[in-house]
């Protein structure tokens, strides 16, 4: 209709005046036909101030602020003056489009005509100004206005509250109200918006007041400010109340009340709240369902977030980036990548917040590829990470040990200059440190302009890692002389080197500096200080720390555990073990080993025993290194049996574990197992080692199996192990024992080094086979070589003269013994000379040497004596002896039979009887005899009373006659079991 007006107007050449030309513009421009609206104004005959009214408020209108402000100058041009309503559309434009420069020169046009101190353009003026970032000009408009009403006071109080400036908000506020300025909405929206910033309520009670004395709280915008600032100030109880007395609630005042519990950690609450909100009947918003993701994430509720997420699918609201960012951190956060992914994948255009997330998710998980993969697509879409990314992206080269793409990325940031970002920089010196490039590591952290303690830590731990401990403690001392103060991570790094170098009295003092600090009560630190305290074999310094920890945790419970098996005091493992019980730490396969280690020192293995039922209840059985203590603690216990059993039910057996077994049989001499694991071994794949050849060549020995020895010789020469000291003195000693002193000649004279190991093995062969005399020759030999004979040297020369019943000749060489060669006789030295004079029959000479004795008797001591006092029928010193003996060792079965023998010979049958019903209650069973005997290199096991054979009668009958024709005759006299004799 108005084109048709206008049209019928030039047709009929109507002149268009200022108040026509006026309403025809207003009409165009309410219509978005600006064209029109133009034309009219230049169809006007003489513009009056009307028509200019009328076309800049059009322009204003519909955002054409340079056309607009062009129009404001013309009409300068022509003197015409600018009514109120120009100059309130002109600044309104200037404020809408940031044009400072030109809503300067309208204030001072209105200084000059005296509008300034209008109410209505001193508000304009002050809103342009705070808008347009110059808050300092509008307050000076603000103070020189004559008059200044509430929407004045809201418009400046408005401009701060945009600026977070929450200091000037509330002192204005207060001025405000000392001025009797009577508030209205929008002035206390801006003062919950202060009080919001700050997070602190202070003088609030005064401003609540306020709202409820003018009526403000039944306002429901203002409410659901209250709640939201009471849930953020951690307020909650208040925020409840306000909540309560809403007549209407809404979804917004749901929301705040969700957000305060989400930011006040109570995760599950807001979550109760938003099904409750639910069944009240209110639909959630986008930001409902974000704060519920969020909420989900930080306590890892998978369960919830994938309802939450068919919820969100269900109700229709549009997922729109920051919903699909929290849902992405949620599925992160409960380690749901694949959900995770699938949301990525299906979201139209993710922004670089949303990538940026999926990579911080690949990379807090451990998939470190696929985060770097990610990275590479993001690229390919030339969309740039933010700068929170990029620490996320060098952490999984770090990880990955890619240096050269963590240099790549480097570059990267180098080009974008985000090198000055404190966390980015942090990120790249843990990168270099990781991947070993210190260098690197330490020019990033000298270009620096400012650093945190993250910096300092991450090149500190960097150097530590890879042993460069002298490096990290200079950092460190250097970071204490900048003042920087060291948090437990610095410390810890610290510890740790100077544990790796050793250095204890460095130690000391950063545990006292740590102590001075509080950080020893930190678990991690405290048990690293208790582990350098043990490595460094300060024990008692160690306890200390450990006793005082608040939380022992399995780390310093199994240092603690290492440190007193190591200082061999076992007492204190079961109080460390008791202490785990009544905290209900879980020991590891640490703790356990050492727990084994202690419990194995009584050779009782009903400890071990029910160590191992708490193994098998924490499913470490399977643990080889674990297993192989286990083994290990058994075979010091005698119970093969068990320790068989662990390693059987092992589903996986380390070259490590074969060793293990096979030494426990070697050492329990049962060499005959040993052979059958070792042929085992090999049949199932596994080379043998050092290891196994010095196991295997113990029970040779025992088994006096030469051709096995032989086979064994042939594989240690074929694994280029012969020149190895330990296992050539080890064939040196195999091959003595079995009496081929020619081969084991042979292999000394190989050998590249002679230590005083191998001359002792030479000499007890020759001790054995051929003579004192003989290895007495040796012996000195071995002196002009310059090397010093060591006491185990002199056992088999005593022991060779004992067998041979030369007892002067055996005394005339222990005293030489101490007088030339100044060795201190040991237990062994003594028992070889007590065993000496009961083998000549001088029973009263080896006591006399006994009581001469400067150390204690053992065991053997008194199983010697108790034999030769049976021999000669001397029962009161037989029964001291026996008492000695079992004293010594409850459980010897060969003390209580001897015993007993000396009994029956003197026809004490009650005394015999009393002795076997003890012996059977204490379980003193003397182990069935084995014998071997090696036909055509296999080596064949008996075992006494065995009625099952493979050998016929016939054949046993053979070999007790050819033993008889070699001079053994069974002693049956008085014989009290069927396995103590042939």
């Amino acid at each position: 209709m108005g084109r048709y007006l206008h049209s019928l107007m030039l047709a009929n050449n109507i002149e268009i005046s200022g108040s026509l030309g006026s309403l025809l513009i207003q009409l165009f421009a309410s219509h978005g036909a600006l064209l029109e609206a133009n034309l009219v104004f230049s169809q006007v005959s003489a513009a009056c101030v009307a028509v200019w009214e009328a076309i800049i408020e059009a322009h204003c209108l519909l955002s054409q602020t340079d056309i607009l402000i062009s129009l404001y100058f013309k009409m300068k041009e022509e003197d015409l003056l600018p009514s109120k309503r120009i100059v309130l559309c002109t600044l309104q434009a200037c404020t809408r489009d940031h044009k400072l420069v030109y809503g300067r020169i309208i204030d001072d046009q209105a200084i000059r005509t005296g509008r300034n101190s209008d109410v209505a353009v001193g508000s304009c003026l002050i809103n342009m100004y705070a808008k347009c970032g110059s808050i300092a000009e509008a307050q000076k408009v603000f103070d020189i206005l004559p008059f200044r009403n509430v929407v004045i006071w809201n418009v400046l109080l408005a401009s701060y509250a945009r600026a977070d400036d929450s200091v000037t908000v509330l002192s204005l506020f207060d001025k405000m109200e000392r001025g009797n300025i009577s508030p209205g909405k929008i002035t206390f929206l801006c003062v919950l918006k202060a009080f919001n910033g700050m997070k602190l309520l202070g003088s609030f009670n005064l401003v609540y007041n306020n709202i409820l004395k003018f009526g403000f709280d039944v306002d429901s915008v203002i409410s659901n400010s209250l709640i939201d600032l009471y849930a953020k100030c951690g307020h909650l109880q208040e925020a409840y109340k306000v909540f309560e007395s809403l007549k209407c609630q809404d979804v917004v005042s749901w929301n705040a009340l969700i957000s305060g519990h989400i930011k006040a950690g109570q995760n599950a609450i807001a979550l109760q709240l938003l099904s409750r909100m639910q069944k009240e009947g209110f639909n959630p918003d986008a930001y409902s369902f974000s704060c519920a993701f969020q909420a989900c994430g930080s306590i890892a509720a998978e369960e919830e977030g994938n309802i939450l997420h068919n919820n969100l699918v269900l109700c229709g609201v549009d997922i729109d980036v920051h919903v699909a960012s929290t849902l992405l951190c949620m599925y992160g956060k409960c380690g749901k990548l694949v959900d995770a992914c699938h949301v990525f994948e299906s979201f139209p255009h993710p922004n670089h917040v949303m990538w940026g997330i999926m990579i911080a998710g690949y990379t807090q998980k451990g998939c470190y590829i696929c985060g770097l993969e990610l990275f590479e697509r993001m690229q390919e879409k030339l969309i740039e990470p933010d700068v929170d990314t990029f620490p996320y992206i060098l952490n999984s080269c770090a990880n990955l040990g890619i240096f050269i793409q963590g240099m790549v990325v480097h570059n990267q940031l180098s080009i974008r200059h985000l090198e000055a970002n404190v966390s980015v920089c942090n990120a790249l010196i843990d990168m270099y440190s990781k991947c070993g490039c210190l260098g690197e590591a330490q020019h990033v952290f000298a270009h620096m302009s400012v650093r945190d303690v993250v910096s300092w830590n991450s090149l500190i731990a960097g150097c530590t890692l890879h042993g460069d401990h002298i490096s990290a403690l200079s950092i460190f001392v250097r970071m204490m002389e900048e003042n920087i103060n060291a948090d437990d991570i610095t410390s810890l790094a610290a510890v740790k080197s100077c544990t790796g170098l050793g250095a204890i009295l460095q130690g000391m003092e950063l545990h006292h500096s740590i102590f001075v600090h509080g950080l020893e009560a930190k678990v991690a630190l405290g048990s690293n200080l208790v582990d350098m305290y043990v490595k460094l074999q300060c024990i008692e310094e160690a306890a200390a720390v450990f006793w005082r920890l608040p939380f022992a945790d399995v780390v310093s419970c199994s240092a603690m555990l290492s440190g007193y098996v190591q200082d061999d005091s076992w007492s204190q493992c079961a109080d460390i073990y008791d202490l785990m019980v009544q905290k209900n730490i879980q020991p590891d396969s640490i703790s356990f080993s050492c727990l084994l280690k202690a419990a194995s020192q009584s050779g009782n293995a009903s400890d071990c025993r029910i160590l191992h039922d708490e193994i098998i209840k924490t499913d470490l059985h399977t643990d080889v290194m674990l297993a192989n203590t286990l083994i290990n603690v058994y075979a010091k216990c005698s119970s093969m049996h068990e320790a068989h059993y662990v390693f059987n039910v092992l589903p996986e057996r380390s070259l490590s574990t074969w060793n293990t077994i096979m030494t426990g049989y070697a050492e329990n001499d049962n060499g005959f197992q040993v052979l059958k694991l070792f042929d085992l071994m090999h049949r199932e794949g596994l080379n043998a080692n050092k290891v196994s050849y010095l196991s295997t060549l113990k029970a040779c020995c025992s088994l006096g199996s030469v051709d096995h020895v032989f086979y064994i010789h042939d594989q240690v020469i074929r694994n280029l192990l012969e020149s190895d000291s330990v296992v050539g003195n080890m064939m040196v000693d195999t091959y003595a024992r079995c009496g081929h002193l020619d081969e084991a000649h042979r292999i000394f004279d190989r050998l590249l080094c002679k230590d005083v190991v191998s001359w002792s093995a030479l000499i007890a062969g020759y001790a054995q086979h051929k003579g004192a005399q003989l290895a007495r020759q040796y012996l000195f030999e071995m002196q002009q070589k310059g090397i010093k004979p060591v006491g185990k040297t002199f056992t088999s020369i005593l022991g060779a003269y004992s067998n041979a019943g030369c007892v002067e000749e055996g005394n005339d060489f222990f005293k030489l013994m101490r007088q030339e060669f100044h060795i201190i006789p040991s237990i062994e030295h003594y028992n070889c000379m007590i065993d000496s004079f009961c083998r000549a029959g001088l029973l009263d000479e080896a006591k006399k040497f006994l009581y001469s004795m400067p150390i204690l008797p053992n065991v053997t001591t008194w199983m010697s004596l108790l034999t030769s006092s049976r021999t000669f029928g001397d029962i009161e010193f037989g029964r001291f002896c026996f008492n000695q003996a079992t004293e010594l060792y409850p459980y010897n079965s060969s003390a209580y039979m001897i015993m007993s023998k000396l009994y029956a010979d003197a026809n004490m049958w009650t005394e015999v009887h009393k002795l076997e019903g003890e012996r059977k209650r204490i379980f003193a069973w003397k182990k069935p005899g084995k014998a071997c005997v090696e036909v055509d290199g296999q080596v064949h096991e008996f075992t006494a009373g065995e009625t099952a054979s493979q050998y016929s009668s016939n054949t046993l009958r053979l070999w007790i006659r050819i033993l008889k024709n070699r001079g053994y005759v069974p002693d049956s006299n008085s014989v009290l079991d069927t396995e103590v004799e042939v």
